[in-house]
């Protein structure tokens, strides 16, 4: 275990908790109808909130197949989600697990501050969050299916 996940262990942000495969396969479908569903909408604040919720839905289907899950807090359950993913995983799905944490708050202004609607794509662009969001699924269906081979994870993210 890597200094990263046990701080979190320890500082009782996340727990140990194994999750079932037909758990991981649930949360898994979830992530990808979202990200679907993020390409079929028109206005910008709403692409960027249910693409994001995408990907966040992504790293929480892959700290629950590690066998953990977020300790009841009171805030900042989105950045200890991405946090976790991070510590848990390597190369690209760590470094997209990052970006979309940094995206957080660019995301967090478009969605919820009061604005002028066309701020918000300059903001936060929603085509550049798809493409991190695209990039992590992929990433997170290829770890799902090497470290749960029984498990046939399904839809496939190509």
């Amino acid at each position: 275990m890597n200094a990263a996940l046990q701080r979190l262990l320890d500082s009782h942000s996340i727990d140990p908790f194994p999750a079932t495969d037909e758990e991981v396969a649930a949360r898994w479908r979830v992530a990808v109808g979202s990200f679907q569903d993020s390409r079929r909408v028109v206005t910008a604040e709403v692409r960027i909130a249910v693409s994001y919720q995408a990907g966040l839905q992504a790293v929480t289907t892959l700290m629950r197949s590690a066998g953990y899950r977020l300790h009841a807090s009171a805030g900042g359950h989105h950045y200890t989600t991405f946090a976790t993913v991070a510590a848990l995983e390597t190369g690209d799905l760590r470094t997209l697990a990052n970006e979309l944490s940094r995206m957080s708050r660019r995301r967090h202004r478009a969605v919820y501050d009061w604005h002028d609607p066309d701020e918000a794509e300059a903001d936060l662009d929603p085509a550049a969050l798809e493409r991190v969001v695209a990039d992590l699924m992929h990433a997170a269906y290829q770890s799902l299916i090497r470290t749960r081979p029984g498990l046939l994870v399904s839809p496939a993210f190509p």
